[in-house]
């Protein structure tokens, strides 16, 4: 690892160290401080790089010297400067060896919420906890054998080791379900509308194009059938209609604009749980406006998931602009922020059909609007029989 960040001194003597520079060129060698003189050439490269050195000499009638480089002196002195760091950094990495070998934290997906908290009572009970060593870790039939003795609602369980996590899925029985799907049910509206086109799978229609309907009234009836011998059923199907929303938005007139110039610095540091090295960094700069970006870099052994994670912090550059929006380009924006709005209103499935402004005004330097849609979107949602909703 420490043998990247050393450079070696290149000295030829020859008439054809051009052509030897332009071999490792051509091999994408970094060649540094390239020096002519009457008794040779000088030139810095990667130790790294040796050995692409080596086939660039070949058959060329140069012969080569190497010595030491002047930075490999940054490298000694960074390691110096940085000691208590380094030392930290190795103690931790002792630590985390060490800690690999336990599992030190027990995730439960699927099933509902209630099952997930009686799994993981049940597992605790048996000892399968945060910091059990692997080797003390029940086999996956022996840990799924006793979720099914104690929780009758599963009707599979499996169990993965992650590293140092412990994966734990469950799956419930699907009697429940069954038993709503089979329940007797109206389609009723979810909000007010004029519907526009009807869908039905099962039940008795109720209201036609053109109808305006409020919030809870019958759009398909879960009866079917002659008068005086109807048969519950469980009504399906899809209801649109149109619907109306009115949308307020704003943002500020005067903007920031930041943009990346291209130079930057990353700092370095070990986390295992909520405990964290000192941030160490090999170049440091100093930035007036600057943007900061985290990321976790797991660490593995030979495909094994080590319990610890590098983390990187990223400084970028930046230099801050403020600009004043022209009235169509803060109207694009608003319009886009408000019809997404919309959207997730309807839950992702709605249909734009109309937009227009209403309002629009520019208090305390923020431009504001008020902004008008007509959406087509399915409205019908299942209710279960009740005296409410029977007729």
């Amino acid at each position: 690892m420490i043998k990247q960040y050393l450079y070696v001194k290149v000295e030829l003597t020859g008439e054809n160290s051009s052509l030897v520079i332009s071999r490792l060129l051509n091999n994408k060698v970094p060649v540094e401080n390239i020096i002519y003189t009457q008794e040779g050439t000088t030139f810095v490269i990667r130790y790294t790089d040796l050995f692409l050195l080596r086939r660039a000499v070949f058959k060329s009638g140069n012969t080569v010297s190497l010595s030491n480089e002047g930075k490999n002196q940054e490298v000694l002195s960074f390691v110096k400067e940085n000691v208590p760091s380094i030392a930290a950094f190795l103690l931790s990495m002792f630590i985390f060896f060490q800690a690999f070998q336990y599992i030190w934290s027990v995730e439960i997906t699927g099933a509902d919420p209630e099952i997930r908290d009686e799994a993981a009572e049940v597992l605790l009970e048996n000892g399968i906890k945060a910091g059990i060593r692997q080797s003390d870790l029940l086999l996956n039939q022996q840990s799924a054998s006793i979720l099914y003795k104690e929780i009758e609602q599963l009707s599979w369980s499996g169990f993965e080791k992650k590293g140092s996590k412990l994966m734990v899925t469950l799956r419930e029985k699907d009697f429940l379900d069954q038993d709503e799907q089979n329940q007797q049910a109206h389609l009723v509206a979810s909000k007010t509308g004029t519907i526009h086109t009807l869908s039905v799978s099962s039940g008795t229609p109720v209201v036609k194009s053109g109808d305006v309907v409020s919030k809870g009234d019958i759009l398909v009836s879960g009866y079917i059938g002659r008068e005086g011998y109807e048969k519950g059923v469980r009504a399906s199907g899809s209801v649109k209609a149109l619907t109306w929303y009115t949308v307020n938005v704003s943002m500020p007139v005067k903007n920031q604009l930041k943009r990346i110039t291209g130079e930057s610095h990353s700092e370095y540091a070990l986390q295992f749980k909520s405990y964290q090295t000192p941030f160490i960094s090999h170049k440091r700069n100093s930035f007036k406006n600057q943007i900061k970006q985290t990321t976790d870099h797991p660490l593995s052994i030979f495909g094994f998931n080590l319990p610890v994670k590098l983390v990187e912090q990223r400084y970028k550059e930046v230099t801050v602009l403020e600009a004043d929006l022209q009235k169509d380009q803060y109207k694009t924006v608003l319009k886009e922020i408000a019809a997404r709005d919309v959207r997730t209103l309807t839950e992702g499935s709605g249909q734009i059909l109309e937009e227009k402004i209403l309002h629009e005004d520019i208090e305390n330097g923020k431009v504001k609007l008020t902004i008008f849609y007509e959406v087509l979107e399915n409205i019908a949602e299942p209710k279960p029989f009740t005296e409410e909703t029977r007729e």
